[in-house]
């Protein structure tokens, strides 16, 4: 059983989880598990997904439930989480190379530490944040 859960919360959002999930598959380390929990997406998150679970058989689990919302989502993750981590990511996020090995590390290390979270980057598509400033009369 792999030590980290890294779980993928997603609603809509066929568009961008295939980066999220290529993030966690291009880790430095492999020793986790990757879990998406679908929200009750009307898009073609599923169809995503089973290429991704067809690419990947055993390395990925896909969980769907009716929608509930983020928190409900990530809820269901912990519940069907395997590991002793739990590592969060929404369908839009990207987890840089060393995330996992990098606090699985520290938290090793230190067992009195109950959790640690990482220095995050936003970075927004040109049009959407033009349309942003107009909105905000900038």
């Amino acid at each position: 059983m792999s030590k980290v859960s890294a779980i993928i919360t997603a609603y809509n959002r066929a568009d961008l989880l295939p980066q999220a999930l290529d993030s966690l598959l291009c880790q430095t380390c492999d020793d986790f598990e990757i879990l998406v929990v679908d929200d009750g997406s009307t898009d073609a998150t599923r169809a995503v997904l089973e290429a991704y679970l067809n690419a990947h058989p055993g390395r990925i689990r896909y969980v769907y439930q009716r929608n509930q919302g983020i928190g409900a989502a990530r809820n269901r993750g912990m519940q069907e989480a395997g590991g002793d981590y739990i590592a969060f990511l929404d369908a839009d996020d990207i987890a840089y190379g060393e995330s996992i090995a990098l606090r699985k590390k520290f938290l090793d290390e230190r067992p009195q530490v109950a959790a640690v979270f990482s220095d995050y980057d936003v970075k927004f598509n040109a049009m959407i944040t033009q349309a942003y400033l107009e909105y905000k009369g900038f």
